[in-house]
């Protein structure tokens, strides 16, 4: 039978589907669709993971959920997992990797830590209630600006950050930069062994003061970048 007749028979028509926007890109390119997600897709099903299961262990902590995520951290470090034998990442995209790394790293010391603490009877739910408080208020004075500190900008990678000239004692955002300039330098196989919070949150806090004088500006916007295999702090004046 024709192709011409198939189509009528069934009411099909290829150039109408097209029109409509209903084409089955698994038809066009069979290939693609066996390889399944790309690896920046899956970067960010990463990503929304991370922070989906950071949410749900909040909610346990604080009586909220019956039972600690433990399916979704599996899915989390299986995928986690998967992506690192990826070889031939490009640096930008392997940059992004190895700061979700870190971070999961770090939460994940944090959840076991809570955990222990649940499982030996030491654990003090109203503690960690204020302490999700004090992150929310630091959070919202960071958008308004109405205290010093330091709010990450969204939407960059690595992340940039905006700075008044004196940093919120351990602060969520510094210590966000400080992670990325970690994984920074071990990608160029340099030691962090002698980096503290103290010493970090110091560069930041003098270096703002210093570019605040010199430009009579508002504020001023760090982030890490890599220039010539040395990891290194850029920072932007902001008027």
């Amino acid at each position: 039978m024709a192709a011409s007749d198939q189509n009528k028979k069934s009411g099909s028509n290829p150039k109408a589907d097209l029109s409509k926007g209903r084409i089955n890109m698994a038809l066009l390119n069979p290939e693609a669709a066996a390889r399944g997600p790309s690896l920046e897709d899956q970067v960010k099903e990463l990503a929304e993971k991370i922070d989906r299961l950071k949410f749900l262990y909040e909610q346990y902590f604080l009586g909220r959920e019956r039972a600690a995520p433990q399916h979704l951290r599996q899915d989390v470090e299986g995928l986690l997992k998967k992506i690192l034998q990826v070889p031939n990442i490009n640096t930008a995209l392997k940059f992004k990797i190895q700061s979700l790394q870190a971070r999961f790293g770090s939460q994940r010391s944090h959840w076991d830590r809570v955990l222990q603490q649940i499982e030996d009877g030491t654990y003090k739910r109203d503690r960690f209630r204020i302490k999700l408080m004090e992150r929310d208020q630091e959070k919202g004075d960071a958008k308004a600006e109405t205290k010093p500190g330091i709010a990450v900008t969204p939407g960059a990678t690595p992340s940039d950050l905006k700075a008044t000239a004196k940093p919120a004692a351990k602060s969520a955002a510094i210590e966000t930069l400080m992670e990325q300039f970690v994984v920074a330098k071990k990608q160029c196989k340099e030691a962090t062994g002698g980096l503290t919070y103290e010493k970090f949150a110091k560069t930041i806090t003098d270096q703002t003061s210093a570019l605040k004088k010199q430009y009579n500006c508002k504020t001023v916007r760090f982030k890490v970048v890599v220039e010539n295999g040395k990891p290194k702090l850029k920072a932007t004046p902001v008027s």
